[in-house]
C-alpha cells in the first residue's frame, strides 16, 4: 500500500472498494481492488505506482 501512497488504515476509518473476483474462483473469498476508497480519498490500485 505504501507504493499507492495510502495512508495507514485506522480502526473505524470509512473503507469502500471497487474490484472483481475471478469466475471460477476456489477456496477463500479474494476479490482484486481497481479503486479504493477511504475517508475522502481515492485511490487508483489498478496499475502499478510510477
Amino acid at each position: 500500500m505504501e507504493a499507492w501512497k495510502v495512508a495507514e488504515i485506522r480502526p473505524g476509518a470509512r473503507v469502500s472498494a471497487i474490484g472483481y473476483t475471478g469466475a471460477d474462483e476456489k477456496g477463500d473469498a479474494v476479490m482484486r481492488v481497481e479503486y479504493l476508497f477511504v475517508g475522502d480519498k481515492a485511490y487508483g490500485l489498478r496499475s502499478s505506482p510510477a
